[in-house]
């Protein structure tokens, strides 16, 4: 299987997201030259999100977001790790020849943060505190960060978020989350 590198600029990705400013992406060609995933990096994919992780973005297999996240690419014959935010790439905080290596590298570093997943965004009080109470009875840890102002002051919105796994706990309990007011939508 030969690798071959295709540039992004403007195409979807898999949650339809335009990947502005990435240089290239890693694509696996096989004998009938379709692109397939390289399986490496999508188990690593697949690992992560089962493990509740959500700030991370692999080139060639994607992300949940493609902005504001943590990239794993290859560019030039080098593995690197990097910050991505708005768009453009930090410096690297990582770089190998080895893909092995980098692959380790980066499932540490991703594992290593707190990953916080939206569950309630709404104006009601009233529906903030029945979720909040719901989840918490289910012996979830939550954190609740609002937005004093969100459109005007004194406008405010209450967001309730799990961290990491407890999000497939909350799901199981009631798989229509994240419940989002419809004007906030």
């Amino acid at each position: 299987m030969t690798c071959l590198l295709l540039a992004a600029c403007g195409q979807r990705s898999l949650l339809g997201q335009t990947e502005r400013q990435l240089a290239s992406k890693e694509v696996a060609v096989t004998g009938n030259d379709e692109p397939t995933m390289d399986a490496e990096l999508k188990e690593l994919y697949d690992f992560l999100l089962a493990e509740g992780c959500k700030r991370f973005y692999i080139e060639g297999v994607g992300g949940l977001q493609s902005d504001d996240v943590e990239v794993l690419s290859f560019t030039n014959g080098v593995w690197e790790v990097c910050y991505m935010e708005r768009g453009l790439k930090q410096p690297p905080l990582f770089s190998s020849a080895d893909k092995a290596e980098a692959i380790a590298y980066y499932k540490q570093h991703i594992l290593s943060m707190t990953h916080i997943h939206l569950v309630v965004m709404t104006r009601s009080l009233e529906v903030f505190n029945r979720y909040s109470s719901k989840i918490k009875n289910l012996n979830i840890a939550t954190y609740q960060n609002d937005i004093p102002n969100y459109s005007n002051a004194n406008d405010v919105v209450y967001r309730l978020f799990v961290y990491g796994k407890d999000i497939f706990k909350v799901k199981e309990w009631d798989e229509t989350l994240p419940f989002v007011d419809e004007e906030l939508k």
